[in-house]
């Protein structure tokens, strides 16, 4: 096992150090840019070198969560009351802090209009060629025109 970490770890690790909100979960410009290298890094990189990038990753995680935190408790009771407000004024449901079994059902639901959708388009679709082939047939669907003798 080696004690230093590799040259791209400690390339990431100094661009964590400069700039951490490139490392940073959430909508940030930002956002995913160096995950691939750093889940290469955790399937392919030794014991040294996941060690090096989970600390450096702790810390700039810890540091969000802080931050997320902090805002929660000084601000999240206004900003859900505006948001209520909001959601009322335009008339949909509110919920402050959606249940994941609620949004697969939701989810789900979409799913299954939009394929109830395709499969009534492609009936009528159906339907439509069939009408079209019997006008073109003399009205025998299914043959095309001069081929019965």
């Amino acid at each position: 096992m080696e004690d230093e970490p590799h040259a791209v770890v400690r390339l990431l690790l100094a661009r964590m150090g400069s700039h951490p909100e490139e490392f940073r979960v959430g909508k940030e410009p930002f956002h995913n840019r160096w995950e691939d290298h750093l889940t290469s890094i955790d399937i392919f990189g030794n014991e040294t070198d996941k060690a090096a990038v989970n600390a450096a990753m702790r810390d700039i995680r810890l540091a969000e969560i802080h931050e997320h935190v902090m805002d929660e408790l000084l601000t999240g009771p206004e900003r859900r009351r505006a948001e209520m407000e909001e959601a009322k004024a335009a008339n949909v449901p509110y919920l402050s802090y959606p249940n994941p079994a609620q949004q697969q059902q939701q989810y789900d639901q979409w799913k299954q209009q939009q394929l109830q959708q395709a499969q009534t388009q492609a009936q009528q679709l159906r339907q439509q060629q069939l009408r079209q082939e019997q006008l073109y047939n003399g009205g025998i669907p299914g043959t095309l025109k001069g081929t019965l003798k």
